[in-house]
């Protein structure tokens, strides 16, 4: 079981129909590139404040990284880290669902295709996402032990330094 889990960029999202964006009309809050490029969605590069699509797309990637061990934007040669992000971005944007899951289980094609239609606004269908994992991982002989894990969540997150504190008091 791998669990990620990215505080990061995190806001609080209850009650509200959409992560702390202004209206498309009006365009999204702007933040700059937050993160590793390799995993980051399309959005992140136009520095654009993520909505739970691109969080799921960056997910996505993380998922056929451990599975494959690499993504095909992976090794291309650029003179500085500002070109690099820009092929990098490149290749996000062009590679086919079906070229990026080449190789993988239907279900991984199935997950990025979804997360490319998806309508920024709109919450995403989870239920959905987890039965296409849930039939990958029957299919392959897994059993569930359905023991949840809970991670500890503090009431003030204005900063990181609680969340880093307890990490290291944990090692």
């Amino acid at each position: 079981m791998v669990y990620m889990i990215d505080y990061g960029l995190a806001i609080l999202s209850e009650g509200i129909t959409q992560p702390s964006y202004e209206s498309q009309a009006c365009g999204r809050l702007r933040i700059s590139l937050v993160g590793t490029c390799r995993y980051a969605n399309i959005n992140g590069h136009l520095n654009v404040a993520p909505s739970w699509r691109d969080d799921l797309e960056s997910l996505g990637y993380m998922a056929l990284y451990f599975l494959h061990g690499s993504l095909p934007w992976q090794g291309l040669q650029a003179a500085n880290r500002q070109e690099k992000y820009k092929l990098v971005f490149e290749r996000k944007k062009t590679i086919p669902v079906a070229e990026l899951c080449h190789g993988m289980p239907a279900e991984f094609a199935a997950y990025m295709g979804y997360v490319r239609e998806m309508d920024e606004q709109k919450k995403p269908d989870y239920k959905y996402l987890r039965q296409l994992f849930n039939r990958l991982f029957r299919r392959n002989g897994f059993e569930h032990d359905n023991v949840k894990v809970s991670f500890p969540v503090q009431e003030d997150v204005t900063g990181k330094e609680g969340i880093q504190s307890e990490l290291m008091e944990n090692r």
